[in-house]
């Protein structure tokens, strides 16, 4: 069995403004597969907001999020592609979605009456969004082993920034702590999922790396 480990990257087109982000961005990236061998096949061209493309499980879709302030939305795009961007949240503020390990769900950062928690809603029909916790800064990993799903939380009332990491529980619908720390520095940040999916590795702000892999 042939194995092939591909990337997906985003690339820039043409020159990026050192300007705050506007509300109506302009296509200035593109979404491409790279291999080891250094080849390239463009996906699309994306606007210069798009952010975190995730690979579904079965490799046939991607996730992304536009990160343009209030109408921030999660997209959705067909792989291997040429693909365009189809909306799948249509309301409220949205970020950051990662896949259910059966590919069927999205969970994503909604913001809702100023506060941010983490939703799951179905890719089929008019599903409804389900709120899984009170607040949350982002989703991190899902396990299928365990049926739970890692996330970090951000509290600023110290006047820095206090990240944390929980887990929520789909058999026990619960969230709960996993790692605290009251330092400013080095604080947990992150985690993801080892080998088996049984374990998480807690890491470090300034060690988060975000790339997005699939191997067939």
């Amino acid at each position: 069995m042939k194995t092939l480990l591909l990337t997906i990257v985003m690339l820039t087109l043409g020159p990026v403004s050192a300007q705050i982000r506007t509300f109506i961005p302009a296509a200035e990236y593109e979404i491409a597969y790279v291999d080891f061998k250094g080849i390239r096949k463009p996906i699309a061209t994306v606007p210069d907001s798009v952010f975190a493309p995730r690979i579904a499980p079965n490799g046939k879709q991607l996730t992304i999020d536009t990160n343009i302030g209030p109408d921030s939305a999660v997209y959705l795009m067909d792989l291997p592609g040429p693909s365009s961007m189809r909306r799948f949240t249509m309301q409220n503020e949205n970020h950051y979605p990662i896949w259910s390990a059966d590919g069927l769900r999205l969970l994503f950062i909604s913001i809702r009456d100023g506060k941010p928690a983490i939703y799951s809603q179905p890719l089929a029909g008019p599903g409804v969004a389900e709120r899984l916790t009170e607040t949350a800064r982002a989703p991190e990993s899902y396990s299928a082993v365990n049926q739970m799903l890692s996330y970090i939380t951000l509290n600023t009332e110290s006047g820095s920034a206090d990240y944390d990491i929980w887990t929520y529980s789909f058999r026990d619908k619960k969230a709960a702590p996993l790692i605290v720390v009251r330092i400013q520095r080095n604080t947990a940040a992150g985690s993801r999922r080892m080998g088996n999916g049984s374990h998480m590795s807690p890491m470090r702000r300034e060690d988060l790396n975000c790339t997005c892999s699939r191997t067939h």
